[in-house]
């Protein structure tokens, strides 16, 4: 399960990953978005049954010219964190879910 393509050159600086899975979209959630300064930002991971991980999941953040901000683990399967106090400057944020070898899911998150 999950259709896989080879990452555009430069985009697995960050993450060090090679292969992107394209058709994992929904396993992402974040909320609110956009999110207040200080405010703590919610992200539910939805992988789909029998989705195999490889290693762990890691949550990381960059910024809008693609410096790393944040990283953290994150748990299996379904998942609600209180991800992050977004005390960065303002401005619009990436989230990328990957496990040890692919990049998962990705989403944009703007703090006011």
């Amino acid at each position: 399960m999950g259709g896989s393509s080879r990452l555009e050159p430069g985009c697995h600086i960050i993450t060090g990953m090679e292969v992107q899975i394209t058709n994992l979209r929904d396993a992402l959630h974040v909320w609110p978005n956009p999110v207040p300064r200080g405010m703590p930002l919610q992200v539910e991971v939805r992988l789909p049954e029998g989705f195999q991980v490889q290693g762990g999941l890691r949550m990381t953040v960059t910024d809008g010219a693609g410096r790393l901000v944040h990283e953290q683990p994150v748990g299996q399967r379904t998942t609600t964190l209180n991800f992050l106090n977004m005390q960065h400057s303002t401005g619009t944020y990436h989230l990328h879910l990957h496990d040890n070898t692919r990049w998962i899911a990705g989403a944009k998150v703007v703090v006011e």
